[in-house]
């Protein structure tokens, strides 16, 4: 029964085209809102460095820009800055902090690693315009680059 009403749901094309670009620009959203958070929280050089970091590869992010690399990027950051806080929120004793929200944004950012921009990014649109490799006499494809 479950089967069938899961085949009977549509699947609309554009929702297949948009879905990398909307889950992107969500997680994007997320790591400028910690970066906007980790700016305004201290004075601290450091933490004010990590806040615009943040930012800069979050928009980055969002808009599909060179999305594999600030993904990693993020990632690495994300480790070394915000999960520390989270591990520690999981031993606290406080039973209301946020707890599994760091690694499922690291968890976000794999996922957006593996996959890439998307048909609707600044990748995506550079793809397009790029010079595509021809099959040689000989049926080897010759790079023009």
């Amino acid at each position: 029964m479950l089967t069938a009403l899961n085949d009977a749901l549509p699947r609309p094309r554009w929702m297949a085209l948009s879905a990398d670009s909307i889950f992107r620009g969500l997680v994007g959203l997320a790591v400028i809102g910690a970066g906007v958070g980790r700016l305004t929280q201290s004075g601290e050089p450091v933490t004010q460095l990590t806040g615009a970091s943040l930012m800069v590869l979050g928009g980055s992010l969002a808009a599909g820009l060179w999305t594999r690399l600030s993904a990693l990027l993020l990632a690495v950051i994300w480790s070394v800055t915000i999960l520390p806080g989270a591990v520690a929120t999981i031993f606290a004793s406080d039973p209301l902090a946020p707890r599994l929200e760091g690694f499922a944004i690291l968890g976000a950012l794999y996922f957006i690693y593996v996959r890439g921009g998307g048909q609707v990014s600044v990748d995506g649109a550079r793809r397009k315009r790029a010079p595509v490799a021809k099959p040689s006499s000989r049926g080897r494809a010759i790079s023009r680059l």
